[in-house]
């Protein structure tokens, strides 16, 4: 963004000398500052992701101090639609033109009569594909109902989790005529009943069987609109012959699904694999492996989890920039605790014992209690839980951050937060999974170690809103209420 502002000095002649009235310095004084204002206002909004470039971004009125001249800051931010294409929408190459507009306006004087504005347009700088709506082929498709009552605010872009419970009985069918492939390789997914607008989708696994209540499936579709008011549909196609799921980093496929995120991990595979041991989903490249021992493999509470034995068997990924988090980010995990054991690593930046790479952390503290840590260049800030967790009981967990406060949630719902204004540190250090360091810190801390079972690693580069976090529990703890089949019918 360049802005540009001009200032006028009329120079008056006398006497031979050049000379300014008092009056016209202590304005245009006045003036330097409000841009200046402005634009510290302006560079703080543009460090901001687009997604969250929203009207909650926009302030009224806000008091500013210029000097000794008490003014008024106002912000506004506005989507500038394409009418050719509607909201959001593709034109006919399929290239989204929308984008949004940032005015910052500072004001003084005489009820505001003497003010500057700074203005920029920034864009998703985002290209989809176009939409193909061709379904024609496809045997059948059903709607599917997501529940409003379930969702705690409207929501974008938003992963919706679907599993056996969610669909269709007939194409989990092994042997029934409206089966669908036996791999998956025919589901489709799209936004409306004509198959306009397709939905990128991730097929974590769908197996079959001859009696559908025996089969099982993990799937994940990225639902462009969610809303709190009203259900919102979308509809499931399937019994097509000789069609197989896009790779995942193509359009509509896995990696599609997992906007503004750093870090997917499912730990749906085998420890004890070979090759790529945990794959990260988001598309970043950000693979786990295991370190010395694999953890055991255990069912969670979404598919298969990660069991951790409190010793040397923990999962790392290493050190990259899309793990660098330093004005806002979120870490997610489902925990079941075998035991309570103080200062166990969950989810940790940083490999040293003497913590000089550490960067963020999602911890447990002592007594039961769970913490988020964010290290700053000198110093940092803890937030501790205000529940003392119980073991051998299923929780998800959620630690969110930017430049204003910090928030922990416990089962979808804030259980502390703290006002600060902590720029996180950019580090060397890799994500340590299932505890703090690589190495040991002590003979008696070892690596702050867990004793327990993790499922759904996640790490977002922005601070999801209280109402995602609640909506992730709501559809990951009781997937079954939250998204309701209609009756299948051939299109």
């Amino acid at each position: 963004m360049v802005a540009a502002f001009v200032l006028a000095v009329v120079m008056v002649a006398g006497s031979g000398y050049f000379f300014l009235p008092r009056q016209t310095i202590a304005s245009q004084s006045t003036k330097r500052l409000a841009v200046a204002e402005a634009g510290n206002r302006m560079e703080f909004l543009l460090s901001l992701p687009y997604s969250s470039l929203s009207v909650d971004s926009s302030e009224v009125a806000t008091s500013v101090a210029l000097g000794n001249v008490s003014a008024l800051r106002s912000t506004t931010v506005t989507l500038v639609d394409d009418a050719a294409d509607g909201l959001g929408n593709n034109d006919a190459d399929g290239q989204v033109v929308d984008y949004k507009k940032i005015s910052v306006s500072v004001a003084w004087g005489s009820a505001g009569n003497r003010s500057v504005t700074l203005e920029t347009v920034v864009g998703d700088m985002r290209y989809e594909q176009p939409v193909t709506g061709d379904f024609s082929g496809w045997g059948r498709k059903c709607e599917l109902v997501l529940q409003a009552a379930r969702v705690a605010g409207d929501l974008e872009d938003f992963p919706v989790l679907l599993t056996e419970d969610n669909l269709p009985a007939e194409m989990l069918d092994k042997d029934g005529f409206y089966a669908a492939l036996s791999d998956g390789g025919d589901i489709r997914f799209s936004s409306d009943a004509e198959g306009q607008e397709r939905l990128a989708a991730e097929i974590v696994s769908f197996q079959q069987n001859n009696d559908p209540a025996q089969a099982t499936a993990q799937i994940w579709v990225r639902v462009p609109q969610v809303a709190a008011a009203q259900n919102t549909s979308f509809w499931v196609w399937y019994k097509k012959n000789d069609v197989t799921q896009p790779a995942a980093g193509e359009a509509y496929g896995a990696h599609a699904v997992w906007k503004d995120y750093a870090l997917v991990l499912h730990l749906e595979e085998d420890p004890a694999g070979s090759g790529v041991q945990f794959e990260d989903m988001s598309g970043n490249g950000n693979d786990a492996a295991v370190v010395a021992t694999p953890p055991q493999q255990g069912g969670g509470t979404v598919g298969q989890a990660l069991s951790f034995q409190a010793n040397d068997d923990l999962i790392r990924v290493p050190d990259d920039s899309t793990l660098d988090l330093t004005a806002q980010g979120t870490l997610e995990a489902w925990l079941w605790k075998k035991e309570n054991l103080n200062y166990e690593g969950l989810i940790h930046k940083g490999d040293l014992k003497d913590w000089s790479d550490e960067a963020y952390s999602l911890q447990f503290w002592t007594k039961g209690k769970f913490n988020l840590y964010l290290a700053a260049a000198h110093g940092g800030h803890n937030l501790i839980s205000n529940t003392v967790l119980n073991t051998k009981t299923w929780y998800h967990l959620a630690g969110t951050w930017n430049r204003q406060q910090m928030v922990l949630y416990l089962n979808g719902a804030v259980d502390a937060s703290s006002s600060h204004s902590t720029r996180v540190r950019q580090t060397s250090g890799g994500v340590n999974i299932g505890a703090q360091l690589l190495e040991d810190y002590s003979a008696s801390y070892k690596n702050f170690p867990l004793s327990g079972i993790l499922d759904e690693i996640r790490i977002s580069r922005i601070a999801r809103s209280a109402a995602w976090i609640q909506t992730c529990y709501n559809n990951q703890s009781a997937p079954a209420t939250f998204v309701l089949s209609a009756t299948p019918e051939t299109p």
